[in-house]
């Protein structure tokens, strides 16, 4: 019996095709953008007026549905080459648009959507270490930065906001289920690289002071809260959250 051949489309860094292990590259831009969105929907209508949206935004030349369709049949042509003619991944053409029709587990980022709902699924649960397997597993998809090597207009930027979200709440459920886990001390490096990045972020702040006071390092635990305080104080000229402060509490009175 003749396997079927295994093909992921990936945006999580470059877009690319990858058909068992082979990378199809999509060298015109315009193309590139197209699969991107066509990918982030996958298994939906996307309407031929969002398309050339995306493309032009609100200047499209008059050849604009010609030049999508011509794109479309590219596209076609690259995932037959890829894949056997009864593949499970279709570019179909649909009333007033297209859908990229594929099973499970064919697009990284819907995959890697899927693992952070397990994770936190799993840490709710109080599995803390299979919720840190399944981040370590999404974080395994990326290659890059998303959409890497696109020019994104309106619709793909706000799936970029929306992964860049997702990927700060998978480090979240990380970070927790390595506390969850004794790895205190291990946190530490990270959480001063993370804070140095993002110096405003009060929940990584009262993480690096929950890792320091259950490391046995109590003073700079209460000097970590100073440190945020004064930088808040600084910046934004506002006081720590009911949140932070009472960490600082529990570490007071610990």
């Amino acid at each position: 019996m003749k396997q079927e051949q295994m093909l992921e489309i990936k945006v999580l860094g470059s877009v690319e095709i990858v058909a068992n292990g082979k990378v199809g590259r999509i060298s015109a831009p315009k193309a590139r953008c197209v699969l991107a969105l066509m990918a982030l929907h996958v298994n939906q209508v996307v309407y031929i007026e969002s398309i050339i949206e995306e493309l032009w935004d609100q200047n499209p030349p008059k050849t604009a549905v010609t030049t999508v369709q011509t794109y479309m049949y590219h596209l076609r042509r690259l995932l037959a080459e890829c894949t056997d003619p009864d593949s499970s991944v279709s570019l179909e053409t649909r009333q007033r648009g297209y859908a990229l029709v594929v099973r499970d587990g064919q697009i990284d980022a819907m995959e890697f959507l899927r693992l952070i709902d397990c994770a936190s699924s799993a840490f709710d649960s109080g599995k803390p270490a299979e919720a840190a397997r399944q981040v370590h597993r999404a974080f395994g998809l990326w290659h890059g930065p998303a959409l890497a090597d696109v020019a994104t207009g309106p619709l793909l930027e706000a799936h970029l906001v929306h992964l860049r979200e997702q990927r700060k709440r998978a480090l979240e459920i990380r970070i927790e289920a390595d506390l969850e886990l004794g790895r205190h001390r291990a946190l530490i490096p990270e959480l001063r690289y993370l804070i140095a990045q993002d110096s405003l972020n009060e929940w990584l702040h009262g993480r690096l002071i929950v890792a320091l006071e259950r490391s046995g390092r109590r003073s700079e635990a209460l000097q970590a809260y100073q440190d945020v305080r004064q930088v808040l104080h600084d910046e934004v000229g506002l006081e720590p959250s009911e949140g932070l402060r009472r960490i600082q509490h529990e570490v007071l009175t610990a």
